[in-house]
């Protein structure tokens, strides 16, 4: 049994898109505390362990323990908490996959737990008690940079929620935000919810800055494609052979796109994959997803699998 799910596991990490990984990962590391828990009953060391991989209001934690930034953002010591956070991830990491392609989640995943981090250590240590010490961890500011990323992007794109029905992504993240404020007005777990808002504010912020052309994902992306370097042996260099071609006048590319327009083709004809995909995520904040066409919605597919 142990076998086939360690091998289900692997296939999903190795074949699946960003989301699944994400949510693979938060689980593992929810095992990992579980099995860190029993193990160590009795030595006074699951608390140590928890507070390193967590992030505090005190600025030498993080000096001492910088990998706090990133590894906090995927620890859970509740069941629900983890629950609720993977529910929301899976959602909206989908609908952010499939409109703006698989390579820009985990950046967003990063950027929102990254901003969430600022505003917990900024605003805890201005209202605080003098030599209080308080701890943050949970997916929950990156969550909600997928739910006000979605919401930003296609506010009138609708989910089917139990009990609900149908329901517009940008009234969930409205109640989701009046959750957060009211739980801050009635100081109850204020920095994890301060968190949030710095998540919720990246989140519009990466969508409003890939409209204008551009892409806050690049500089992670190639960080996270040099890594990947790191452990691929390097392709053999090809036989260079002597071939003799034939040289034909090509079109260019405006005449080739007037052309095709004239003869009432797709109106994308002659424009780049980026290009295209820019064209779309306009029509969908203008008119909304259920406007575009069956091509659109296939191209949008097939754009978050690259």
């Amino acid at each position: 049994m142990f076998n086939s799910i360690w091998s289900d596991i692997k296939r999903e990490v190795a074949q699946g898109n960003m989301v699944t990984r994400i949510v693979i990962v938060n689980i593992g590391v929810w095992v990992f505390l579980i099995l860190a828990k029993l193990l160590l009953h009795g030595f006074n060391l699951y608390d140590p362990i928890v507070h390193a991989l967590s992030i505090s209001t005190e600025w030498k934690h993080i000096l001492l323990n910088p990998w706090s930034l990133i590894t906090y953002m995927f620890l859970h010591e509740g069941l629900w908490h983890l629950v609720f956070n993977l529910m929301v991830i899976y959602w909206f990491g989908r609908i952010l996959g499939d409109f703006i392609g698989d390579k820009r989640v985990l950046p967003l995943y990063f950027m929102g737990g990254l901003m969430g981090a600022i505003f917990f250590f900024l605003s805890m240590n201005l209202i605080k008690m003098p030599g209080q010490v308080i701890y943050c961890l949970g997916a929950s500011a990156a969550a909600m940079a997928f739910v006000f990323g979605s919401a930003t992007l296609s506010p009138n794109y609708e989910m089917r929620l139990i009990l609900l029905g149908s329901v517009k992504i940008k009234y969930i993240a409205f109640a989701l935000l009046l959750i957060d404020l009211a739980s801050i007005a009635n100081n109850s777990n204020t920095g994890g919810h301060i968190s949030h808002l710095g998540g919720a504010v990246m989140g519009s912020l990466f969508i409003f800055a890939l409209r204008r052309g551009d892409d806050l994902s690049l500089p992670f992306n190639q960080l996270f494609d040099w890594v990947k370097s790191l452990f691929e042996r390097p392709p053999p260099k090809p036989q260079r052979t002597a071939k003799v071609r034939t040289l034909t006048p090509q079109k260019s590319r405006r005449s080739v796109f007037r052309e095709r327009s004239s003869n009432n083709n797709s109106p994308y004809e002659g424009m780049s994959d980026q290009e295209k995909l820019d064209a779309i995520l306009d029509k969908i904040n203008d008119q909304g997803y259920d406007k575009l066409s069956d091509e659109e919605k296939e191209f949008l597919v097939e754009a978050s699998k690259r």
